[in-house]
């Protein structure tokens, strides 16, 4: 039953900014508006993928607001606008036992039609990013590039048949030598590097600011020899956080070519460049990454400024110290946060310790708790299963009593025309 007060609300998502299948945000909202009849609360997620839940906070606000019995009706554009995972079946069961009717303006409000219409969402997005890496994986056979920003020092620009190939930036490739050059020939790191770089007032890719990590991108990269990669890692949904995450491929699958229009330096200027950095500690030796992964690791965020926390080292008599501070900070400088503190790390893993010993002190409840939450959720699911099968066996029904009247010698011709027509309408 309705409860007064309760109004109508539409799920708006696209996964990419790009989008422009006529179901951008605005063709959606007008779609909803259009068939609700009162006042009709927005929910929008932007350029969110419709495999993972994680990171979706308009729909999380959603379940929220319909789990305090506010929303009466929910109103999508299609079904799978919820979600293409097999998840999404749960989040509209779960919407409807909550007594929220969701309706899609595009196709019906079948229960067995909206099944389908998830399980076809699914396959066709499966599908479809199939199809996204055998089309990548041509383009670069054909030398083309494969899609996103050039490295430094290049450009995208179209051949004589419009196809979209790399280039030398002449705006850049001199910045490019300078620093190869100042780096094998003077004892400097690559902070003092990006530090030079911004006296200068030559500008990033993205406008920012140089750091020690754009630096590090341009002399690691092998393309400045010529050649160009592809394959060497693949992008993987993380569901538990809606990010798509980098995950190395094995060497077998790597694929490259070597353009000579493409080389900015000589092979030996780059091997030199890499050998200095493996000496000096670099991001290709293993000294490096052993002693900067942390426990805490990409795990603590600044207060003022909201960037990543980086671990610093302090001795003293009484031994070595680490301590988390502002990454940003770090990186740019005192200008770039205001935040000076330091919190100490033992002291953050103590204190995480000794929450997660006193959550963990009953563990016969929170056994307890998990059996009666995974009861619910079987609960709900065979719920959802019994209406599809109930659903099956009344429309078997249905075509068992259309077959009998199109069969009836009793019933004219013109009348199962009629029935025919219908039929094939619904």
């Amino acid at each position: 039953m309705i409860r007064p007060g309760k109004i109508d609300a539409c799920y708006i998502r696209y996964s990419s900014a790009k989008q422009s299948e006529g179901t951008s945000i605005e063709v959606q909202i007008e779609a909803c508006h259009a068939a609700s009849d009162g006042i009709c609360r927005e929910y929008i997620d932007e350029a969110r993928t419709g495999r993972a839940l994680a990171g979706r906070t308009a729909l999380l606000r959603l379940i929220a607001d319909a789990e305090r019995g506010e929303i009466k009706r929910l109103f999508v554009y299609k079904y799978d606008r919820p979600g293409r995972s097999s998840e999404t079946h749960t989040i509209v069961a779960d919407l409807e036992d909550l007594g929220v009717q969701v309706l899609s303006v595009t196709e019906g409000q079948d229960e067995l039609a909206r099944g389908v219409q998830l399980v076809v969402a699914e396959h066709y997005s499966k599908a479809l990013a199939e199809r996204t890496r055998d089309g990548l994986a041509k383009r670069f056979e054909q030398r083309a590039w494969t899609g996103g920003m050039a490295p430094y020092g290049y450009q995208i620009v179209a051949d004589a048949s419009g196809k979209r190939c790399l280039a030398v930036d002449p705006a850049e490739v001199d910045v490019v030598r300078d620093l190869i050059k100042t780096y094998l020939n003077e004892s400097i790191g690559m902070k003092a590097l990006a530090n030079r770089l911004n006296a200068k007032a030559i500008p990033t890719r993205k406008g920012a600011r140089w750091s020690f990590t754009t630096v590090r991108g341009i002399l690691t990269n092998a393309m400045l020899t010529g050649i160009v990669h592809y394959k060497r890692r693949t992008m993987k949904l993380n569901r538990q956080t809606g990010r798509r995450v980098p995950r190395k491929n094995p060497e077998s699958e790597h694929l490259s070519y070597v353009d000579e229009a493409l080389r900015i330096i000589s092979q030996d200027d780059f091997d030199r460049v890499q050998e200095q950095l493996q000496r000096s500690g670099g991001p290709n030796s293993g000294k490096r990454m052993t002693k900067s992964t942390r426990a805490l690791t990409g795990l603590v965020f600044c207060g003022e400024c909201g960037s990543v926390c980086y671990t610093r080292s302090s001795k003293n008599k009484k031994g070595e110290y680490h301590y988390l501070a502002c990454g940003h900070r770090q990186r740019f400088g005192a200008d770039s946060c205001s935040n000076r503190k330091g919190v100490r790390e033992d002291l953050i893993v103590h204190d995480a310790m000794h929450v997660l010993a006193s959550i963990f002190d009953d563990t016969d409840a929170i056994v307890r708790e998990a059996a009666t939450e995974a009861r619910q959720i079987m609960g709900t699911k065979r719920n959802h299963a019994a209406r599809l099968k109930q659903q099956i066996v009344d429309l078997n029904e249905q075509s068992s009593q259309l077959v009998r009247l199109l069969t009836d010698p009793d019933i004219e011709a013109m009348a199962k025309k009629t029935i025919s027509r219908l039929t094939g309408r619904n």
